[in-house]
């Protein structure tokens, strides 16, 4: 089925119950643009600076840094292009990392790629998040840079995430988190006795993009499993919604979570809903080999 097929379907199944609400929290955010699995997202400094000055204060407010060091691996790699590129490494989880309007995920790193331009900032910094895909714990720290020739990144531990709803079952179970600012990240773990699983987020101008589905490998005796993210960023005023779709025997399972931000008097709030049905099925029947009937001589 083609991304674009996958998501009008989707689309078409969710309707069902509430299950739990995100409590108040403040913060602003600047537009969405989210980058693919293990790619590199780009957005010129420059560009970035003139577009978020006057709508976005970074880091977030959200994200308080400490000086304490962190157990991930930051560095900073130079392109064929002559671009900069930033990569965090922690093996082993599932790594978040944005900078203000990009972000990059995937398993044990994430990279995204930044191009100076004339009003780059000396310093800066970019926000990474690191989940545990057996428990979904997930912590949360920052990485000071500098494109300056020579300098090396340092990353240092933040305050971790506000936790938010949960949404389980027999074969997931999904927790949400705030990103620092005023939306939300869901994480899942969903065990290898449903198939078909796939993650989008349907309002999106890009479906696919901010949502991601890892394939846990198995490690000692623990299960192999699927984790998923998805990020749902807000603006005063707007909503997100992100859906995982599975199969579990004969049934197809939709668990969305829905995120909405009414206007800067309230408070931004998250919940859960489930749709499910059996699937299709031809009928059984049983087939035999004709006779095989005699020649005519």
């Amino acid at each position: 089925m083609s991304a674009s097929r996958t998501a009008v379907a989707l689309a078409a199944a969710f309707f069902a119950s509430t299950a739990s609400v995100w409590p108040p929290h403040e913060g602003t955010r600047a537009p969405d643009a989210r980058a693919d699995h293990h790619a590199a997202a780009s957005l010129p400094a420059a560009r970035v600076l003139a577009q978020t000055k006057a709508e976005t204060v970074w880091p977030p407010p959200g994200v308080k840094p400490s000086t304490t060091p962190a157990d991930v691996a930051a560095r900073l790699e130079l392109t064929a292009t002559g671009a900069h590129r930033l990569v965090i490494e922690k093996p082993g989880t599932f790594v978040h990392v944005g900078y203000r309007e990009v972000a990059a995920a995937g398993p044990d790193w994430a990279a995204i790629e930044l191009r100076a331009g004339d009003r780059a900032p000396k310093d800066d910094v970019a926000v990474w998040e690191s989940t545990d895909p057996s428990t979904l714990a997930t912590t949360r720290g920052v990485v000071r840079f500098s494109l300056a020739r020579g300098a090396k990144p340092e990353a240092t531990v933040a305050e971790a995430p506000r936790p938010g709803p949960r949404d389980t079952s027999k074969v997931r179970d999904c927790r949400a988190h705030d990103d620092g600012e005023s939306g939300f990240a869901v994480v899942c773990r969903i065990t290898m006795e449903t198939s078909g699983v796939r993650a989008i987020r349907p309002a999106s101008l890009k479906p696919l993009a901010g949502a991601w589905v890892w394939d846990v490998p198995r490690l000692g005796k623990a299960p192999a499993a699927r984790f998923v993210r998805i990020d749902l960023p807000l603006s005063a005023g707007g909503a997100e919604a992100g859906a995982i779709a599975y199969v579990h025997g004969i049934r197809g399972v939709v668990v969305r979570a829905e995120a909405t931000w009414p206007s800067r008097d309230e408070a931004p709030a998250l919940l859960f809903t489930e749709t499910s049905r059996a699937q299709p099925t031809s009928p059984t029947f049983t087939w035999a080999a004709p006779r095989r009937r005699p020649g005519v001589r």
